[in-house]
């Protein structure tokens, strides 16, 4: 239900760094808006898929909205789970998801003081 929202949200990614990958579902709905991405299997699918892509240390971020709930049979539940086990960020807000992926371009080495945070200011 989440896919228009989110391509339009990675529009504005979709020249930078970011590489992203999706389910055969989303990546379809995203290259139709114009925003390259790369298929990778569900949980529940072939190998490679996700979870390989995970213990790989190939994931920074996971953006998993729920759709159904907390039913754990269902691979977002699963998927949520995996990534707080291994460490990875996972993300369930669109809102939290763009606002941080914006600050990279804000502090695109990863290095902040404090002094710095009295003096950033969020461009659209």
């Amino acid at each position: 239900k989440d896919k228009k929202e989110v391509s339009e949200m990675l529009k504005e990614f979709k020249d930078s760094d970011f590489e992203f990958y999706a389910t055969p579902g989303t990546q379809k709905s995203l290259s139709e808006a114009g925003i390259p991405c790369k298929t990778v299997n569900p949980l529940t699918g072939a190998h490679p898929n996700i979870m390989d892509m995970l213990h790989e240390g190939q994931v920074s971020l996971i953006i998993n909205t729920p759709t159904h709930g907390r039913l754990s049979d269902r691979d977002g539940f699963k998927l949520r789970r995996i990534a707080v086990e291994s460490g990875t960020s996972c993300l369930t807000s669109l809102d939290a998801a763009l606002s941080i992926m914006r600050s990279t371009f804000i502090v695109p080495d990863g290095n902040i003081s404090l002094t710095d945070i009295a003096s950033l200011k969020i461009q659209k």
